[in-house]
């Protein structure tokens, strides 16, 4: 986690390649997959 601050009443913590950003105070949220899946698998448009 970066830097954080407090900019009229929201705390914002700084995040390198994004910025300052709002704090909602969540975590991180993930989940474990089985299968092998495909790492050079092209997601989204460009």
């Amino acid at each position: 986690m970066g830097d954080t601050h407090t900019v009229d009443g929201k705390k914002q913590v700084y995040f390198l390649g994004f910025g300052w950003i709002d704090d909602n105070g969540g975590g991180g949220e993930g989940t474990i997959v089985d299968g092998d899946g495909d790492i050079n698998k092209m997601v989204g448009d460009m």
